[in-house]
């Protein structure tokens, strides 16, 4: 499988799920490695919307190749339905995505977790460094082409 994100070119050979660590995001808490990608550059440059803008960032593309042996687990659109929060917004202790997340990366039983955009129709692949002989089963394979 092969997936895509968007990065600031000193970090274009890290997968190492730090910038998540550091900040928590919408499917982590705070101290939890994810490295987020996603199927398409379309989904990319959505996810990013109003965060990066392209004139002035130094970000390029990195394709990433996944093994498909990695055990992964899907939380879909429908599984989702009718939970009392916004996908969008995942700053709050009570988060239920970063809470049903954070669960998922601390047991260590997936390499990835698959879930639904939230800005657009597309999925995005939520990629767990710590699972076990990662750097074995995922590489990037292309980091240079600027973002646009």
């Amino acid at each position: 499988m092969i997936v895509f994100r968007a990065t600031s070119i000193r970090h274009k050979d890290k997968l190492d799920g730090v910038g998540a660590k550091k900040s928590g995001g919408r499917w982590n808490r705070e101290g939890l490695a994810v490295n987020y990608t996603s199927d398409s550059k379309d989904t990319v440059r959505d996810e990013l919307k109003g965060r990066v803008d392209p004139k002035y960032s130094d970000y390029v593309w990195v394709e990433i190749e996944v093994s498909d042996e990695l055990p992964m687990i899907e939380i879909t659109r429908e599984m989702l339905d009718g939970l009392p929060w916004d996908m969008d917004v995942y700053d709050s202790d009570d988060c239920p995505s970063q809470q049903i997340g954070s669960e998922i990366f601390e047991s260590n039983e997936y390499a990835i977790l698959k879930v639904p955009s939230a800005r657009s129709t597309g999925d995005n692949y939520l990629l767990n460094p710590n699972y076990p002989d990662f750097d074995k089963h995922v590489k990037i394979v292309s980091d240079s082409e600027p973002y646009d």
